[in-house]
């Protein structure tokens, strides 16, 4: 094996990382268990879900407002449109404000990318030999307390 062979790891925000391979014992080749990688994906994975509801949630819910408010006068040629649905409108929009607002959708969305961000710091840390098993075991419950804090 060639002591300089080197293996890419998924890119993360754009970043690409590498993953030394070598048996060369100053740079000594260190697995990150499985378990760890799983939830980094996973956490992201959720992270990201919550943020895109977030976003559709209230970019609906003002978007209905929008219609609601901008409601051509009578006489208009969709006046009639406009009154036809202007209660379903107006519900909808109540919904989707009380749903942003209820799931707390950005809150969790934030908890689990500062949970992903605790264990992807100690993944890094590990993997450049500044780290323990250990380390990723405490990063991982610190993750879990993070997004706990939000549940």
């Amino acid at each position: 094996m060639d002591t300089d062979s080197t293996q890419n790891l998924p890119d993360v925000h754009g970043y690409s990382v590498t993953e030394s391979t070598g048996t060369n014992p100053a740079n000594l080749e260190r697995v990150v268990p499985e378990e760890i990688n799983v939830m980094l994906r996973v956490w992201l994975s959720y992270f990201k879900r919550w943020y895109v509801f977030h976003y559709f949630l209230g970019l609906l819910a003002m978007t209905l407002a929008l219609v609601l408010a901008a409601e051509p006068k009578a006489g208009g040629i969709y006046s009639s449109y406009f009154s036809d649905y202007r209660e379903t409108i107006g519900i909808l929009s109540a919904i989707a404000t009380g749903a942003v607002t209820f799931l707390r959708a950005q809150e969790k969305a934030s908890s689990y990318t500062n949970a992903w961000r605790i264990l992807n710091c100690a993944k890094i840390k590990y993997l450049y030999g500044g780290g323990t098993r250990s380390d990723l075991s405490d990063a991982y419950k610190q993750g879990e307390d993070a997004i706990q804090q939000c549940q």
